[in-house]
Parts: structure tokens; C-alpha cells; sequence
């Protein structure tokens, strides 16, 4: 019993005598991380209440493994040195150099080199040196878990840039990460599903960047935000698309054996819509080198195939109506359709709705916005009589939502 008692007590020792050096040491050699939250938790931080130093907003980083009372002692102590030199919050960082020395007044030193300022000169009231020394706090809390993000190497490279008090770096490398951190939030919407594979390889470039934001530049991080936001909305527009081509050609295949088409011209006009469709939509799927203006191109064409497809599944629904009705009631059939009834399936058909799926105000002017940016985009010879078009069959669905409405 006293051997295992003297061992733990040497075992016990020898421990606090490794964290003290260790908290001595440079940081590659496994000193304590300026750039990191305790125990890898967040930075972000308010105004502690009672004796708890930090407020959580992500993370709540754990306490330094001591007696409670004994860590109750050291909280008011790093609170009172804090207060005293005017430092404002205790930030999330500052607690592993606490954890690695075990002395308050050491780890506030150490702290206070590690972010490039004197101690001494802190200590001894200057004004300049502790106003800077609270901003540079200050930046630190409003940082959040950035820092955390980073690979290790990158967050070495950033502490000893700001240790050396290149805060100008420091700051514009924090928000060229934010900047990067907030383009690759665009991949959580699509974790789990499959995308095209040129927004994946985008994604994939934004990773190796968010790493190293000493490596990048603020229009870097600006044109890699603005990108990826791009081939988000891109890759929306590709499944709506699909999921439309599939609806069509399933309806198509129901109705083409009453049409009586088969061998003519309109066969051959869908299998020239589906096999334009199915190509373009298989370079999407299998070309990662394609940029943004490509991509937006392919749907473009994609778009106009399954426009053509809607209009020859407006003529199918009327040649299959006037099949049966002349099956049932010769040439003065019921399902005669009038020049209006006619023009409000075309127009319908042009923008991806139907009878049975009626838009709202709202919802056929953003399609209608949206159809007129692709048409800018691509720019047609007949781009004039495509937009002359694309009013009469708005105005045309307009009318029929207003008599909706009245009625």
C-alpha cells in the first residue's frame, strides 16, 4: 500500500512536471495551440456570468481536469487578471494554456505572447498595448470554430504569423476561410445524394483551399463562393429536369399507341428530343472538366428538348381526344377542342404546366424570368419571335387564372 501510494504520488508529479515544460515548448514541438479551442471546442464566446468563463454557442469546450474547487480558484483568478488589464472576455483559446501550465498568471503570459503582445508592458498599464491586445481577443472570439477548421499545418503557419503581430494576414486569412467555410456549407443540402461531377470536383477544390487559406486570396474565396452557389442552383435545375423528361415520356408512352403516329413525323421528332436530352444530360453526368457557363448551357438545351417533348405531349392528349371521340361519337365529338382551349394547352405545355397542375402568379412569373435569362443567355437567331411567343402564352395563362379567380 505505501509503494502504490509513493507511485502515484511520483506519477502524479512527474505529470505536472511534463505540462509544465511542454506548455514551455514551441508549438511544433507540443505547446499549447493558440488557434484552438479547448479540447477542440468553440471559440465563440459572451460575457462569462457567475465563475463560468465561456458561453457556448456550438460546443461548450470541457473544463481543465482539477478538483472543483481548485478550478473555481483558478476561474476567478483568470478572471481577475483578465479584468484587471482590461482584457474584456476570456476566450475559448486561452483555457489549453491554463490546462497545460497549471498556473493562472503563467498561462495569461504565455497567452498574451502567443497573440504577438508584451506582458510586461500590459502588466505595467500601457494603454496602446492593451487596447491591442483586447482586439486581438476580441477578433479571436468573433472568429467562431474558423480556426478549428483549419489542417494543423495551416493553423501552425496562422499562430506564428499572428505571434509575430502580422494581424493584417491573420485577419484576411480568417475571413478567406469564413468565405471558403461558407461555400462548402452549399455541399451539406446535397451530403448523401449524387451530384454532377463537376460540382464535386468544385467542392473538392474548396476543401483543399479551406485547409490552407494562407494559400488563397480574398477573390479566391469570393469566386469559389459565388461558384458554388451557381452549380447548387445548376444542379437543382438538373433533377427538375430529369424528374419533368420522365414524367413526360412516361405520359407520352401512355397516350403514343392512341395517337397513331407511329413511323411518322411526330416519331421522329421524339426520338430526336429524347436522344438529345439523354446525351446531354450523360455529359453532365460524366464530364468533370466542364465550367459553370458549360453546365448552364447543357441544361439550357436540356430545357429546350423537353420543351419540344411538352408540346408533342399537348398534340398527343388532343390527336389521342379526337381518336376516341370519333371511336364514340363520329366527327361532332364532345372532346372538340376550340382554337382557345388549344392555345391554353400549348402555353401550358411551353412552360412545364397543365391543366391538372395550374401555376400561381408567382410561380409562372419566375418561370417566365427564368426562361427569358437562359433565352439572353443563349441568344437564338429567332430570339425576338421566341419572346413574342413566350408573352402570348404567359398572357394566354394569365387570362385563364384571372377567369379561375372571378368565378
Amino acid at each position: 500500500m505505501v509503494w502504490a501510494r509513493v507511485g502515484r504520488a511520483l506519477l502524479s508529479a512527474l505529470r505536472r512536471v511534463l505540462a509544465t515544460i511542454r506548455a514551455y515548448l514551441p508549438r511544433p514541438l507540443g505547446g499549447p495551440d493558440v488557434l484552438r479551442g479547448a479540447r477542440g471546442g468553440h471559440t465563440k464566446v459572451r460575457a462569462p456570468r457567475g465563475f463560468a468563463p465561456w458561453g457556448g454557442v456550438r460546443r461548450t469546450p470541457r473544463a481543465p481536469p482539477m478538483h472543483p474547487r481548485v478550478q473555481r480558484v483558478f476561474r476567478n483568478a483568470v478572471m481577475f487578471l483578465f479584468d484587471y488589464c482590461d482584457l474584456g472576455v476570456v476566450p475559448a483559446q486561452f483555457w489549453p494554456f491554463l490546462l497545460a501550465t497549471g498556473d493562472p498568471a503563467g498561462a495569461v503570459t504565455l497567452f498574451l505572447q502567443a497573440i504577438g503582445c508584451d506582458p510586461e508592458r500590459i502588466r505595467a498599464g500601457d494603454r496602446k498595448e492593451r487596447e491591442k491586445a483586447a482586439e486581438i481577443i476580441d477578433f479571436l472570439v468573433m472568429s467562431g470554430d474558423i480556426f478549428d477548421r483549419l489542417s494543423p499545418d495551416a493553423r501552425e503557419a496562422l499562430g506564428r504569423r499572428l505571434e509575430a503581430g502580422d494581424y493584417v494576414i491573420v485577419r484576411n486569412a480568417a475571413h478567406i476561410a469564413a468565405e471558403l467555410q461558407a461555400a462548402l456549407d452549399v455541399e451539406a443540402r446535397w451530403r448523401g445524394t449524387t451530384i454532377l461531377p463537376s460540382f464535386d470536383r468544385l467542392l473538392a477544390t474548396i476543401r483543399k483551399l479551406a485547409e490552407h487559406p494562407l494559400a488563397a486570396t480574398a477573390d479566391d474565396a469570393e469566386h469559389a463562393a459565388r461558384l458554388a452557389r451557381a452549380y447548387s442552383a445548376a444542379q437543382v435545375d438538373y433533377n427538375e429536369l430529369c424528374l419533368r423528361y420522365d414524367a413526360i415520356i412516361a405520359d407520352l408512352s401512355a397516350l403514343w399507341p392512341e395517337t397513331g403516329w407511329s413511323g411518322g413525323a411526330e416519331e421522329t421528332t421524339l426520338r430526336s428530343a429524347c436522344a438529345g436530352f439523354d446525351a446531354t444530360s450523360d455529359g453532365l453526368r460524366t464530364v468533370s472538366e466542364l465550367n459553370i457557363d458549360q453546365v448552364l448551357f447543357a441544361l439550357d438545351t436540356m430545357r429546350l428538348h423537353a420543351q419540344d417533348l411538352e408540346r408533342l405531349l399537348t398534340s398527343a392528349r388532343i390527336a389521342a381526344g379526337r381518336s376516341a371521340g370519333g371511336r364514340s361519337s363520329g366527327a361532332h365529338s364532345s372532346t372538340h377542342r376550340s382554337e382557345n382551349e388549344r392555345l391554353l394547352d400549348e402555353a401550358f405545355a411551353y412552360f412545364g404546366f397543365s391543366r391538372g397542375y395550374r401555376p400561381t402568379y408567382d410561380l409562372l412569373n419566375r418561370k417566365f424570368s427564368d426562361m427569358l435569362k437562359a433565352l439572353n443567355r443563349r441568344k437564338p437567331p429567332d430570339m425576338w419571335d421566341e419572346i413574342k411567343r413566350m408573352n402570348i402564352y404567359r398572357d394566354t395563362i394569365r387570362d385563364e387564372l384571372k377567369k379561375r379567380a372571378a368565378a
